[in-house]
C-alpha cells in the first residue's frame, strides 16, 4: 500500500467579500447527495472559511515499498500548483506543476512532459485550492447510491466537467470523506489506473478540517 503522510500544513487567510464566500455554483435542494455533500463542506470548515485560504504549502511523505519520496507542494488561489519531489536514495529530483496554462511532469531525467487531456484535467482538478469551494460546479453531476446493507456510510457518485466519475464514501458520524475511488488517467505509459484512496488522520487548521494521511 502507498501511504502518504501530509507533516506541515500552513494556509495563508485573506479576507475575502461575501460573494466569494458564498462560492460558485450551488447545491439543489431536490437532489438528495447535494445534502450530503453540504454536510462535507460544512464539517470541513464551511465556504467562508474555505474560501478564506488564498496560499498554502504543505510536506509530505509518500512510500511505496521500500521507495520513498518528499515532496514539497506549494498551492495558490484559485489554481496554481507546483509540487517538489526528491527521491533521497537516488537524489532524483521530480517536479508537478500547473501555471494557468500549461501542466508539466518533470523527472529530472530529462525535458518536463506537458500534460494534456484527462491526464491534465485531472491533475488541476486534484490540486487546485479551490476546489473544495467550487464542488458544485467542478462536479455538475452528483448521484446518492443506494444504501450497501449493513452500512451506514453514504456513497456518492461525483461527475466531473469532463465525463469521468470517482464515488465518495463519507463517515456516517462526522460528514467527513472516508474514501474515494475511480478510473484515472495513469499517463501514456501506463493508461487508465484505478485507484481506492482511503483518508484518514483528520486535523484542523486555519479553520478548516483536513486529512494528514492518504492510504492508497
Amino acid at each position: 500500500a502507498k501511504t502518504m503522510r501530509l507533516v506541515r500544513i500552513v494556509g495563508v487567510c485573506m479576507a475575502v467579500v461575501a460573494a466569494l464566500a458564498a462560492g460558485p455554483g450551488r447545491a439543489d435542494d431536490a437532489n438528495p447527495a447535494d445534502a450530503v455533500i453540504q454536510r462535507f463542506i460544512d464539517a470541513s470548515g464551511g465556504m467562508a472559511k474555505l474560501s478564506a485560504i488564498h496560499s498554502r504549502v504543505y510536506e509530505s511523505t509518500m512510500k511505496v515499498g521500500w521507495i520513498k519520496l518528499d515532496a514539497k507542494t506549494t498551492l495558490a488561489w484559485p489554481d496554481r500548483i507546483l509540487v517538489e519531489g526528491k527521491l533521497p536514495v537516488v537524489g532524483t529530483r521530480v517536479t508537478n506543476g500547473y501555471d494557468g496554462t500549461v501542466a508539466w511532469n518533470g523527472s529530472g531525467m530529462g525535458a518536463p512532459r506537458r500534460l494534456q487531456g484527462r491526464e491534465f484535467q485531472e491533475f488541476v482538478l486534484g490540486q487546485r485550492l479551490d476546489r473544495m469551494t467550487r464542488l458544485f460546479e467542478l462536479y455538475p453531476k452528483r448521484r446518492l447510491l443506494p444504501p450497501k446493507a449493513g452500512d451506514s456510510a453514504p456513497q456518492v457518485e461525483m461527475t466531473t466537467q469532463f465525463g469521468s466519475s470517482e464515488v465518495w464514501t463519507f463517515d456516517p458520524a462526522t460528514g467527513l470523506l472516508q474514501a474515494a475511488e475511480g478510473d484515472h488517467d495513469g499517463g501514456p505509459k501506463k493508461g487508465p489506473v484505478h485507484v481506492f484512496t482511503k483518508f484518514e488522520d483528520y486535523r484542523t487548521v486555519d479553520g478548516v478540517t483536513l486529512p494528514f494521511r492518504a492510504l492508497l
